[in-house]
């Protein structure tokens, strides 16, 4: 069971918000559930159990200007990342939008957190 409280989109849209729209950024969970901003080097790490599409330099998906539009989506693509890493154990990466809603990924997390 993991102990960690689950990450939430004000906490994507939090850590979009600031970083730096001139280098590569991707957001990434850790083994132990924490979200994070990573840069490219950093992609190479295996401490991570999952990591999305990451955001291009200077396209505004993140920043202090950034376009919100795609928080949503990023938000349930990162959540249903983490949710394979739960059930399977195996690092991944995701890059494809999910259909699944955001309150059906939840609810299938919900059995690996008190």
């Amino acid at each position: 069971m993991i102990k960690n409280k689950l990450f939430t989109k004000d906490d994507v849209l939090d850590l979009l918000m600031k970083a730096d729209n001139t280098v590569y950024n991707a957001l990434a969970v850790d083994k132990e559930g924490n979200l994070k901003l990573i840069s490219l080097d950093e992609m190479q790490s295996n401490e991570y159990g999952e990591r999305i599409e990451g955001f291009a330099p200077h396209n505004n998906y993140v920043g202090k200007d950034m376009n919100s539009n795609h928080v949503t989506n990023t938000y349930k693509m990162l959540l249903e990342s983490w949710l394979d890493y739960l059930k399977t154990g195996q690092e991944g990466y995701e890059d494809i939008h999910t259909s699944r809603s955001e309150e059906e990924i939840l609810n299938d997390l919900k059995q690996y957190y008190k």
